[in-house]
């Protein structure tokens, strides 16, 4: 974060968690290897605080929707990524 701030002084830093992992095939349940996800979030999110940079919970607005899950247990399907790319657009937006 040092580099960029030295790099590009006058960027716009927005910090996006991760998103939740499910099980494959059965994207209502959450797979076991999510609480590294978590973790993560969680970790990052302090350091994220502490550097001053807003936070576009990414994780929040795709738990608990397997609507938006392509199935995989990553990825999202098309309703998924619209939701997931207006969260991106307007947390831009609110840093600009």
């Amino acid at each position: 974060m040092a580099l960029i701030r030295r790099l590009a002084p006058n960027a716009k830093l927005i910090w996006a968690t991760s998103t939740p992992i499910t099980r494959n095939g059965q994207p209502q349940t959450l797979d076991p290897k999510n609480e590294t996800v978590m973790a993560r979030n969680t970790l990052a999110a302090g350091i994220m605080q502490e550097q001053g940079l807003p936070t576009n919970d990414l994780y929040q607005i795709a738990v608990g929707k397997p609507d938006l899950c392509s199935g995989d247990g990553y990825h999202y399907n098309a309703a998924g990524y619209e939701v997931l790319g207006k969260a991106v657009a307007e947390a831009i937006r609110r840093a600009l």
